[in-house]
């Protein structure tokens, strides 16, 4: 923001996370909203699979995509396949009213 200002541009700041990081937070959300998961079992599990470390990592957006994969490995398949199929078909139909 201090180098736009300094250099005549448009104060705007970078992104707080990475675009994967918003879109796995999404479908976990999706998830926990709609009761396909509870909020207990899903944080329990994942760490209980992961190392700590790793899993805050991942919830502060700072895992690389091999860690991201790990992470989304140890969640409970269906209920997440069924976030992403979810929000998958919602982005569709936001792209088509626009």
């Amino acid at each position: 923001v201090a180098r736009a200002l300094a250099a005549g541009r448009p104060p705007v700041p970078r992104p707080a996370y990475p675009r994967r990081h918003l879109w796995m937070d999404a479908v976990a959300l999706r998830a926990l909203d709609r009761g396909r998961i509870g909020g207990v079992e899903f944080f329990d599990r994942l760490f209980d699979r992961n190392p700590a470390e790793r899993v805050l990592r991942f919830l502060d957006g700072a895992t690389s995509p091999g860690e991201d994969l790990a992470v989304m490995r140890s969640s409970p398949l269906l209920p997440m396949t069924g976030a992403v199929l979810g929000d998958a078909v919602d982005r569709l139909r936001l792209r088509r009213r626009s």
